[in-house]
């Protein structure tokens, strides 16, 4: 049985996302499938140079975060038994330094942790307050956050979070205040994520894995950015030395010039 990459390119031009194809396509050959919107012509050419699956949606790029779930569970409702895993992935801010697949993953369901607690970040505590409430914000905070820009699985599992997200995401809406509807403000923009914490904090995933930054193949950076090793092929690697898979949100400020040798490398 094959895998999937499944990922979101809506809103971005071809410069914002070449890494991420590049760097995928240089260690993994199986299906990749990405949302975009109808209108991004310029992307047009992924399916024949990259042999990818474009979805193509009206979908606009300040909503993608909430409803990419709800397109992503359209198509896969009648094809994920067709698949081994899945791997559901950001695409700005990732690169690969290997197939995401080869690891020998500890649960069919796999989430991956940032290096804070959900009180310690703001936008994930408003994120969740705003969307399920207080209440359950005050039951979770103490734990660290967990991203959902990357989760990987078996498709079945996958296919299982795709659809409470999905559920969840439109039973919870985000509710803004005040100045965020006189001043247009955005960062309610990813709610889904306060949505994602409190679902596996609240056991909606009883049988799934949360990887430390530590222990885990995929690097998610942050909140990681003063604890980056590299060995000597310039891979950004975990406490046991081991190569991470994935890095994620390498392209924030703090951490940036920390790849470039790595992308060089792995981009010839």
């Amino acid at each position: 049985m094959k895998n999937l990459v499944l990922t979101s390119a809506v809103g971005y031009d071809f410069a914002k996302i070449e890494v991420f194809i590049k760097s995928l396509r240089k260690f993994y050959f199986e299906e990749v499938a990405v949302l975009i919107n109808k209108n991004q012509k310029d992307l047009k050419f992924f399916t024949d140079r990259y042999n990818v699956q474009l979805i193509e949606t009206n979908i606009k790029p300040k909503k993608t975060y909430q409803q990419r779930f709800d397109f992503y569970y359209s198509y896969l409702q009648d094809k994920f038994e067709y698949y081994n895993s899945i791997f559901l992935t950001d695409s700005r801010d990732v690169f690969f330094q290997e197939n995401p697949f080869v690891f020998q993953y500890k649960s069919n369901l796999n989430f991956y942790l940032e290096g804070t607690t959900i009180e310690n970040c703001k936008h994930n505590s408003n994120w969740i307050k705003k969307t399920v409430g207080r209440i359950a914000y005050e039951k979770i905070k103490k734990n660290r956050i967990s991203c959902s820009g990357t989760v990987i699985g078996k498709s079945r599992d996958i296919f299982n979070y795709i659809k409470l997200m999905n559920e969840n995401i439109k039973k919870y809406k985000y509710k803004k205040n005040f100045k965020e509807y006189v001043l247009f403000k955005k960062k309610y923009n990813g709610y889904d994520q306060g949505i994602h914490n409190f679902l596996i904090r609240d056991n909606f995933f009883p049988e799934c894995h949360l990887y430390d930054n530590t222990e885990g193949n995929i690097a998610t950076i942050n909140y990681h950015f003063s604890n980056l090793n590299f060995n000597s092929n310039h891979r950004l690697v975990n406490d046991q030395g081991r190569p991470y898979d994935v890095v994620h949100q390498y392209d924030r400020i703090t951490v940036a010039k920390n790849f470039e040798n790595t992308l060089k490398d792995i981009l010839g």
